[in-house]
């Protein structure tokens, strides 16, 4: 059975640099180019000021983010609790 996933193209980006990789299986791949400077960081230190989140700004957007996720599961559990829905995992 042929793979439907592969060949892919992947982009890598962190807050110091990005990639660009050509995956022809899980094993098999090879860069297709990269970033020379850490511009991506700095947008994130950009988004942060802008959020008036800490320095460096990938962290701070990540925990927030993180955060957020969180408060808004909650949210929703406890309205669902309010309303009589109970859900259970087992």
């Amino acid at each position: 059975m042929k793979n439907r996933f592969f060949p892919l193209v992947a982009l890598i980006v962190s807050g110091g640099h990005s990639l660009l990789m050509l995956m022809e299986s899980h094993l098999k791949y090879q860069r297709l180019g990269s970033t020379l400077d850490d511009a991506a960081g700095e947008a994130f230190d950009k988004v942060a000021r802008l959020l008036n989140l800490p320095y460096p700004g990938g962290p701070s957007i990540q925990k927030r983010l993180i955060l957020e996720i969180l408060m808004h599961i909650l949210f929703h559990a406890l309205a669902w609790k309010a309303h009589g829905i109970f859900l259970s995992a087992g």
